[in-house]
């Protein structure tokens, strides 16, 4: 597990296993953090945000920009 001090950020680039491919894949991660007891408050407010920003995604990203086949947002516990 990858510990980051909180307002830091981290990225890394991966190459894919076939060079003449030209399609690529991006994963853009928040994370949320906080005791258990504010485990379930944390999770309504996450699964809130994906409601408010997961049809804006699809939007800009597969319909005006045409970026991609597969386009989604969406809360991750882990």
């Amino acid at each position: 597990m990858l510990y980051q001090a909180p307002g830091t950020h981290f990225s890394t680039r991966v190459a894919g296993t076939n060079p003449d491919e030209k399609n690529g894949a991006t994963i853009y991660s928040l994370q949320i953090t906080g005791s258990d007891a504010d485990g379930l408050k944390n999770w309504l407010l996450l699964s809130l945000y994906n409601q408010v920003v997961s049809q804006k995604c699809f939007d800009v990203l597969r319909t005006k920009e045409q970026l991609g086949y597969i386009v989604s947002a969406q809360p991750s516990r882990s």
